[in-house]
């Protein structure tokens, strides 16, 4: 009995030393990958002129509008794993690249289209989420022209509906001030 105990220690003496080797060498390797993931991280922001976010951000339009609006909020963000996906596969660097690129070459024609809107952009941004599907997202506002004319196409819809009231002898009991308040979600008015 006392052998086959001295037998086990043994071998467990030579498993622990073996978890311990192929553990410096996870250590090592994911040092490794650290430094290419590093590595592609500043070659990006260099490329973009920009700090680039390394965060996952769940799909969909409530989270992406949270990040866009909180404070700090990065133009660009890629997701940790496709990041450091991206430092060992060249042709997902090259397509999450130049989908970034032609966000960033789509902002001047972006803003004219906003500008014929009467809308002027405040931010936009990329986001690869974790699954490697990108996001594009805008903020605008109206610019203070078309809250002009929009306040006076209420203002001259409130007359109309007015007029037609006292024609019908119909007594409207509203103010101005009550009808069609509006604030912003991004670029989507939520009326109240």
């Amino acid at each position: 009995m006392e052998s086959v105990h001295m037998i086990s220690n043994l071998s467990s003496n030579r498993n622990n030393k073996l978890i311990n080797i192929t553990n410096k060498n996870i250590k090592f390797e994911n040092s490794f990958i650290k430094a290419k993931t590093d590595s592609v991280l500043k070659e990006l922001e260099k490329r973009f002129g920009m700090k680039i976010d390394v965060r996952s951000i769940k799909k969909g339009h409530k989270n992406v509008s949270r990040y866009a609006t909180s404070a700090g909020a990065s133009p660009i963000v890629i997701a940790p794993n496709i990041l450091e996906k991206m430092s060992t596969d060249i042709n997902l660097k090259k397509n999450i690249t130049s989908c970034i690129q032609r966000h960033i070459n789509s902002i001047p024609s972006g803003k004219k289209f906003l500008a014929a809107h009467g809308r002027q952009l405040v931010a936009t941004g990329t986001i690869v989420h974790e699954d490697g599907t990108v996001t594009h997202w805008t903020m605008s506002v109206e610019t203070p022209e078309e809250k002009e004319r929009i306040e006076e196409q209420m203002e001259a819809e409130y007359e109309e509906k007015l007029e037609k009231a006292e024609a019908n002898n119909l007594f409207i009991n509203t103010s101005l001030d009550n009808i069609n308040t509006y604030t912003y979600s991004l670029d989507k008015f939520i009326y109240n």
